[in-house]
């Protein structure tokens, strides 16, 4: 009877935090589609691709910035409850991903021409400079999106996530469509950088006010955590850096390699496609948001039955979920595409193979999360190693002769190869079918 208790609470702990982020994720993919419709109709396709390209560069620079401290803290603060420790983590942690993070904004910004030159384009120069700051407010969110996560408030956890940005950034341009300010394209990237800075210096209050409070409720005694344990933090982190990094240069090297051998009018036409495709995963994504905390404690607290009972419960919402999508998509791809432009009718069945692909990645349940969570992040960093060197090198052949669709067939074939995979090592490792069953 206690057991069946627990099982319907996990099952409710999915249900209540998936359904906030998924609201949050819906109203941040149709900032995120009103956003690209925009820049798409008023600056040009090839606009897309260079904001792509540079916002993916600078996603994958926070993340070697943050270094591994983001993931780290959603394992740590979701097992430790004494908040003087989490604390004295915290402002560790802090201090030494924003001085990192300065550093490297001086030489980006200093060293912008060396980088547009690399891609062999010079207009990514300019917006390079703009953005040369953003990595101070992307560090500082991707460490408070996971603390929020780790006490399980999926709501603040989704606001100051960095896809949030873009909503933000949404609504700044029709504040300033309605006051009929001109928008010229280097505006774009000026407000892309504010939206980060606002959302950041609110999450920093906000961050405050949340520990503090759960400060005056802790009663346990003080644990000092004195400098010199930094390089065990370091040590525990590294590996979770080394997941973080190669997992986003996973979903980026694509749109950079698009770029460095390709047009920015491909960058952009890959883009949309993908932002497309990629609403089949939402449901996922979202329960994911919530199941990081609960399956690292059920894990370790030996509550294995109810574990394998969460994880089948994990998979079997966002398989159900996510078929309606998957369908929509297929049957209305030639009408989706059409809103973006005459160019893209010719790449309806690369949406409906990226949808596809996607499906697997639905019908693999949370293979990566279920590994790191579980004390098995090296095995998944080796799996996601593995994957990104195939699509690196799929990409290098592909890319030359069929632009676009060496992208498509590249992308799509690694993400099926890493969730198979996975899949794979999770029933190894855990004997739990994480498939869908």
């Amino acid at each position: 009877m206690l057991l069946n208790r627990n099982k319907l609470s996990t099952f409710n702990d999915i249900l209540k935090g998936s359904s906030t982020t998924f609201l949050i994720s819906v109203l941040t993919i149709i900032s995120g589609y009103l956003f690209i419709y925009f820049v798409n109709k008023i600056y040009g396709t090839a606009f897309v691709g260079i904001f792509t390209t540079i916002q993916s560069l600078f996603f994958i620079i926070s993340i070697l910035c943050t270094l591994g401290f983001d993931t780290y803290s959603l394992k740590v603060f979701s097992s430790n409850n004494n908040i003087n420790y989490l604390l004295s983590v915290y402002k560790m942690i802090i201090k030494t991903t924003l001085l990192l993070s300065v550093i490297v904004s001086f030489i980006l910004y200093f060293n912008s021409n060396l980088i547009s030159f690399f891609f062999n384009n010079d207009l990514l120069s300019h917006p390079i400079k703009i953005l040369s700051l953003s990595l101070i407010p992307l560090v500082i969110l991707n460490i408070h999106s996971q603390i929020f996560r780790a006490f399980k408030n999926m709501y603040l956890h989704s606001i100051y996530n960095r896809k949030f940005i873009i909503v933000v950034m949404f609504f700044l341009i029709l504040i300033l469509l309605i006051f009929n300010w001109d928008i010229d394209s280097n505006k774009i990237f000026y407000l892309y950088v504010y939206s980060m800075f606002f959302l950041a210096i609110i999450s920093s209050f906000h961050i405050d006010i949340f520990l503090q409070k759960k400060k005056k409720e802790n009663s346990e005694r003080d644990l000092v955590f004195k400098k010199e344990n930094f390089s065990n933090l370091y040590s525990n982190s590294k590996s979770m850096l080394i997941i973080s990094l190669v997992f986003i240069l996973f979903q980026y090297i694509d749109i950079l390699l698009l770029a460095f051998l390709s047009t920015d009018e491909n960058v952009g036409i890959y883009t949309i496609v993908l932002k497309i495709s990629s609403i089949t995963g939402i449901v996922l994504m979202a329960i994911n948001s919530i199941a990081g905390p609960i399956i690292s404690k059920l894990y370790f607290n030996d509550k294995l039955s109810e574990f394998n009972v969460y994880i089948k419960k994990m998979v079997r919402l966002s398989f159900i979920f996510s078929i309606p999508i998957l369908l929509f998509i297929i049957f209305f791809s030639s009408l989706i595409l059409s809103f973006f432009g005459e160019q893209f009718n010719n790449y309806k069945y690369a949406l409906i193979i990226m949808c596809l692909a996607q499906l697997i990645n639905v019908s693999s349940g949370s293979v990566g999360l279920i590994m790191q969570m579980t004390n098995n992040e090296k095995i998944f960093r080796n799996i996601i190693v593995f994957s990104m060197v195939v699509n690196f090198i799929l990409n290098i052949i592909l890319i030359p002769k069929f632009h676009v669709w060496g992208a498509i067939y590249s992308s799509s074939f690694s993400l099926i190869l890493w969730n198979i995979l996975g899949a794979f090592f999770v029933y190894k490792k855990l004997k739990i079918y994480s498939f869908i069953h």
